[in-house]
C-alpha cells in the first residue's frame, strides 16, 4: 500500500511538473517585470492561467479578488469595478498589463469590469515592496496582468456561454483565441465578446419604487476586447513584440437604492466607453551578462457620459442632465538595462516616461484641457551573499509636472488656468531573502513609496458636489512586511504581516462647506494586518485551501475620517475535487466583514457570505462543458451601500481547445 501511494505521489508530482512547464511557456516573459522569482510566484500575490480557469472569473476585477488582502468593490455611482491591496485603491497600487500602465490619465483608474481575462497568463500582485522600475505612483505596490503567447505551432481556443437567472436569460459570451509559435516568430488574435441585458436581484431584496422588480435597471452593458500580437526572435536572447489592443464598450449606471439623502439619484449611461492602443516590447542581449529591454505605448481613451432627466432615459431638459465626452491621450514607455553576475550582483537601471493629455466638455460647451508629464529614474541592486541569502535595494527618483489645467467658467463659457506644481519624490527600498531550503522561504522589507494627486483629485468639482484642491501634496508611505511561505509539492502556505505608515493622506472629507466634500491631505494613517494562504493537494483527485486576510485602518491625525469599501476580515476557502480526468469541481466561499460605504461612518456595507460552484466535463478530448452556479444561496450583499448585487445566477460555457 505505501509503495502504491509513494507511486501515486510520484506520478502528481510528475504532472504537476508538466503542467508547471506548459504553464510558464505560455507566460509573456516581456510583460513581467520581477525583482525576485520566489516572491512573484507567492500564492499570496498570483495566480496562473490554470487557476483563472479553474475559478472562471468574468473579468479582471473577479481574478484579482481570489488572492488574500485583495479587496474588489464598485464605484456604484460610475458602476466601475474598483480593487483594494492592503487598503491601497487602484491609484495607488495601479494596474499594469504587460509591464505598461493601463489607466484614465484624469483620474488615475481603470474599469476592471471591462477587460476580461481570456488572454491573461498570469495575474501578480506585488504588495509593498515593488520593483522600482514600475515607476511613479506605486505607493502600495503594483498589479501586472500579464498576457500569453502561444507555445505550440497552432492554438485554437474558443468558447460560447450563456448566463441565466430566475428572471430568465441575461447573459452572453464568448471569445476565440488563435496562435502560432515558429522557431523565429509567433503570432496570436484575441477577440472577446461579453453582452449582459441585466442583473437579477435576490428575492430577498424588497422591491419598491425605485425598483419595481428583480431585473436590476439600467444594468446592461456590451464589451468587445480585441488583442493582436506578432513577436520576433531573431537569435536566442532577443525578443520585439508589437502588439494592437482594443476594447469598445458600452453600459448603463444602476441607480442608487439606499438611504442617504446626500446621494443624488442619477439616470446615467455610458453610450461609448472606448480603449484602443499601440505598444511594443523589445529584448535584446547587448552582451552574455548586459540585457536591454524597451516597452513603448500610444492609446487613447474616450468615453461619452449621457446624463438623463429620469429613469425612461430619453430627455434631458433638467439641469442636472448633461451629455460628458472625455478625449484623452496617453504615450510613452521605458529602457531597463539589466547588468548580471558582477562580483555577485544583478544591476537594474531604469528611465521611464509619460504623458498624459486629458481632454473633457459638456455639450456646447469649450473644451478644457489637463496636461502632465510623468518621469522616473531607478537603479535596483540583488546582491547574492551566499546561495541562501539575498539583499534586494533600490532607489529612485520620481516627477510630475503640470504642463496645462483648464477651470471653466460657465458663464462665460471660458476657461482660466488653475494654479500648477511641479511635484518631486524618492523611492527607496530594501529587502533580506533568505532560503531556506526545501521550497522555504524568508523575507522581511522596508519601502519608502509615493504617490502623486491625479488630475481629477486636484483639479475636479465631481458635478458641483465638491471643492477642487490644487494644492494638494504627495502622499508617502512606509511599508514594512515580513513574509514566510513553504511551496513543497503537496502543502503550500504563505504567512504575512505587514504594517503601513501613510503621511499627507489623501482622504474625502466630507461637508466641508454645506454638503460640499473635497479631497485633503488629512494627516498620518496606517495600514496593519495580516495574510495567510494554504493549500493541500491530497493526490490527483482532490485538493482544498483557501485565504485569511485581516487589515485595520486608522487616521491617526483625525480618527473620525473613516475609510470606505475595504472590510477588516475577508475568508475564502475552496474543495477541488477531480472525480477522474474527465470531471472535475470546485466550490468556494468568500465571507468578507462589513465596510463603510462613507467616511464620517455613517452608512455601511454589512458583511455577507456568498458560495459559487464551478464544474466541468470533457466530451471530448478537445471539448468541454461548464457548468457554474453564482451565489448560491441567493444571498442579498452590498460591496457598496445602496447597490446590491447579483443573487444566484447560473452559467453554461463550452470551450474548444486544439493544440498541435
Amino acid at each position: 500500500m505505501k509503495q502504491f501511494l509513494a507511486i501515486l505521489l510520484a506520478i502528481s508530482a510528475l504532472q504537476l511538473t508538466a503542467q508547471e512547464d506548459s504553464i510558464q511557456r505560455k507566460i509573456f516573459k516581456l510583460g513581467e517585470i520581477t525583482i525576485t522569482e520566489t516572491q512573484n510566484t507567492s500564492p499570496l500575490q498570483s495566480i496562473d492561467q490554470k487557476e483563472i480557469e479553474q475559478f472562471s472569473p468574468d473579468n479582471a476585477a473577479q481574478a484579482l479578488n481570489l488572492l488574500p488582502g485583495v479587496t474588489m468593490s464598485q464605484s456604484g455611482g460610475r458602476n466601475e469595478a474598483l480593487i483594494f491591496v492592503r487598503g491601497y485603491d487602484l491609484r495607488r497600487i495601479p494596474v499594469f498589463v504587460d509591464g505598461l500602465p493601463v489607466y484614465i490619465p484624469y483620474d488615475g483608474y481603470i474599469d476592471l469590469n471591462r477587460i476580461q481575462v481570456g488572454q491573461l497568463s498570469k495575474i501578480s500582485v506585488d504588495k509593498g515592496f515593488t520593483s522600482l522600475l514600475y515607476g511613479a505612483n506605486t505607493l502600495g505596490g503594483a498589479i501586472n496582468l500579464v498576457s500569453a503567447k502561444p507555445s505550440n505551432n497552432l492554438e485554437l481556443n474558443a468558447e460560447a456561454g450563456s448566463k441565466i437567472s430566475s428572471e430568465g436569460v441575461n447573459a452572453y459570451s464568448g471569445s476565440i483565441n488563435i496562435g502560432t509559435r515558429r522557431k523565429k516568430w509567433f503570432a496570436a488574435g484575441t477577440f472577446q465578446l461579453q453582452q449582459q441585458e441585466f442583473y437579477n436581484l435576490p428575492r430577498s431584496f424588497t422591491t419598491f419604487y425605485r425598483e419595481t422588480d428583480y431585473k436590476r435597471d439600467n444594468s446592461q452593458f456590451h464589451n468587445l476586447q480585441y488583442s493582436l500580437k506578432a513577436g520576433y526572435t531573431p537569435r536566442k536572447g532577443d525578443e520585439y513584440v508589437l502588439s494592437i489592443k482594443g476594447i469598445k464598450a458600452n453600459k448603463g449606471v444602476p441607480i442608487y437604492l439606499g438611504n442617504n439623502p446626500n446621494i443624488r439619484v442619477r439616470y446615467w449611461r455610458y453610450p461609448r466607453w472606448e480603449k484602443n492602443g499601440i505598444y511594443f516590447h523589445s529584448k535584446t542581449k547587448l552582451q552574455n551578462q548586459l540585457i536591454l529591454k524597451t516597452r513603448w505605448f500610444a492609446d487613447g481613451y474616450e468615453n461619452t457620459l449621457k446624463s438623463y432627466d429620469d429613469s425612461t432615459y430619453t430627455s434631458q431638459t433638467y439641469n442636472y442632465a448633461f451629455t460628458s465626452t472625455y478625449d484623452d491621450k496617453r504615450m510613452g514607455g521605458n529602457i531597463d538595462l539589466h547588468l548580471y553576475s558582477l562580483a555577485a550582483h544583478t544591476l537594474k537601471a531604469g528611465m521611464r516616461i509619460q504623458y498624459d493629455h486629458h481632454k473633457a466638455f459638456n455639450k456646447g460647451e469649450t473644451p478644457r484641457h489637463i496636461k502632465d508629464l510623468t518621469t522616473s529614474a531607478a537603479l535596483e541592486d540583488i546582491w547574492q551573499i551566499n546561495d541562501g541569502l539575498k539583499l534586494i535595494s533600490g532607489i529612485a527618483f520620481m516627477s510630475r509636472k503640470g504642463l496645462q489645467a483648464d477651470d471653466y467658467i460657465a458663464q462665460s463659457d471660458s476657461v482660466v488656468s488653475f494654479a500648477m506644481g511641479h511635484d518631486k519624490a524618492w523611492h527607496l527600498q530594501t529587502g533580506i531573502f533568505y532560503n531556506l531550503g526545501n521550497k522555504q522561504t524568508l523575507h522581511a522589507s522596508v519601502a519608502r513609496k509615493t504617490r502623486f494627486a491625479t488630475m481629477k483629485d486636484r483639479y475636479s468639482y465631481r458635478i458641483g458636489r465638491a471643492i477642487p484642491n490644487p494644492k494638494l501634496k504627495t502622499e508617502n508611505a512606509i511599508n514594512t512586511e515580513i513574509n514566510y511561505s513553504d511551496q513543497n509539492t503537496s502543502l503550500q502556505w504563505s504567512l504575512s504581516v505587514f504594517y503601513n505608515f501613510i503621511d499627507n493622506t489623501i482622504q474625502r472629507v466630507d461637508e466641508v462647506q454645506d454638503d460640499l466634500w473635497q479631497l485633503q491631505n488629512t494627516g498620518k494613517s496606517h495600514f496593519r494586518g495580516g495574510e495567510v494562504a494554504i493549500g493541500w493537494k491530497a493526490n490527483q483527485f482532490f485538493s482544498l485551501g483557501g485565504s485569511y486576510a485581516y487589515l485595520d485602518q486608522k487616521n491617526i491625525t483625525n480618527p473620525d475620517i473613516k475609510f470606505v469599501d475595504i472590510p477588516a476580515h475577508q475568508l475564502q476557502t475552496y474543495a477541488r475535487l477531480h472525480w477522474h480526468e474527465k470531471f472535475k469541481t470546485t466550490a468556494e466561499v468568500n465571507y468578507q466583514s462589513s465596510r463603510f460605504s462613507t467616511s464620517n461612518g455613517t452608512y455601511k456595507a454589512p458583511q455577507f457570505t456568498t458560495i459559487n460552484v464551478m464544474a466541468s466535463y470533457k466530451i471530448l478530448e478537445s471539448l468541454k462543458i461548464h457548468l457554474n452556479v453564482r451565489n448560491l444561496t441567493n444571498e442579498l450583499f452590498y460591496l457598496t451601500e445602496g447597490y446590491p448585487e447579483a443573487g444566484r445566477t447560473y452559467e453554461i460555457k463550452l470551450s474548444y481547445q486544439l493544440n498541435r
